[in-house]
């Protein structure tokens, strides 16, 4: 971006000024209202000269601050991604530490598993032949069950019908 003020034309400077002035005052003097309005709009073509000059000078100023607190604003930016990659190496650091450290906790207790899981598979096996022999009971059990309620179905049935039969008996 350029930082250079715009090409303004050196209308509105002090002799333009005095040139609108003297034909304002002549053209009054003398009655000429063309002379007189010539000088007017002169005059105001001198005053919105300056204007543009002072509306260039301050949107360069207003370009030149943009331009500082973009510049800034990029700075924080980059700080804060510095900021970030550096924490994130730390942690990777701490989590490499810590790796490190579980895997050597893990292959002195590997032993020690080892042997308990093992006591574990036995008792696990016992119980478990312990269940499958309660489970055959229970079966039995169960088994046993199902056949005296089918012995009193069909005795129910049985007392059914020949309740049934007596009924249309005696109808």
């Amino acid at each position: 971006m350029s930082n250079a003020v715009p090409e303004v034309p050196d209308e509105g400077g002090l002799a333009e000024r005095v040139k609108a002035k003297t034909k304002q005052i002549i053209g009054s003097v003398i009655a000429d209202d063309d002379l007189k309005a010539e000088g007017e709009l002169q005059e105001a073509k001198a005053d919105a000269a300056v204007q543009a000059r002072e509306d260039a000078a301050s949107a360069e100023v207003a370009t030149a601050k943009a331009d500082i607190e973009t510049r800034t604003n990029e700075l924080r930016v980059e700080r804060a991604q510095i900021a970030a990659e550096e924490a994130e190496a730390i942690e990777r650091a701490r989590l490499e530490r810590e790796t490190a450290a579980a895997e050597a906790r893990v292959e002195k207790s590997a032993a020690v598993q080892e042997a308990a899981a093992q006591r574990q598979a036995t008792a696990q096996e016992a119980a478990v032949d312990a269940k499958e022999t309660r489970a055959v009971m229970e079966r039995l059990e169960a088994e046993a069950d199902v056949q005296e309620i089918e012995r009193r179905a069909e005795q129910a049935r049985r007392n059914a019908a020949a309740l049934d039969n007596a009924q249309n008996t005696r109808s």
